[in-house]
């Protein structure tokens, strides 16, 4: 949201009736309209069945079109994943900040070829030791996505 969340943007419900902004061709996209993976539940059409005005959904090609959108005030919030949210607000904090509304959580991971044990085995055990020692933790608080973290889990 911009910096602020001058329209006190804080739950689902709030976005009824908000312009929110997402990328082309992303889940988010589908959550808002409640298509794809998320027919029947999503977040549009719950405010309608809510009694509540339906999302002013805007999407745009590219994300920097959305972010730049979301700063001249032409959409209310931008729904992304929270770790390239949390990017943005760090790279802009005077005009962004988090909602702080987490709505999905999808395991997130490192492709490595199969042909690369080694490599694997290395990004393992790297991060093995910053779960253990709290450096994951405080990199993922930092962009402010540490309650999507399954380090403790």
């Amino acid at each position: 949201v911009p910096a602020g969340n001058p329209e006190e943007l804080r739950n689902e419900l709030d976005l009824c009736g908000a312009r929110v902004a997402t990328q082309s061709g992303t889940i988010q996209t589908e959550l808002v309209n409640g298509t794809g993976d998320y027919e029947g539940i999503g977040l549009s059409p719950a405010c309608e069945a809510a009694g509540l005005p339906a999302i002013d959904l805007v999407e745009f090609e590219k994300d920097d079109q959305a972010i730049a959108a979301l700063i001249d005030g032409d959409v209310d919030t931008y729904f992304l994943d929270s770790p390239a949210a949390g990017y943005h607000v760090l790279q802009q904090p005077d005009e962004l900040a988090l909602m702080g509304l987490t709505l999905d959580v999808a395991v997130q991971g490192i492709s490595v070829p199969p042909d690369k044990a080694g490599l694997s085995e290395a990004i393992r055990v790297a991060l093995d030791s910053m779960i253990a020692d709290g450096t994951y933790e405080a990199i993922l608080d930092e962009y402010g996505v540490g309650d999507g973290s399954i380090a403790d889990g």
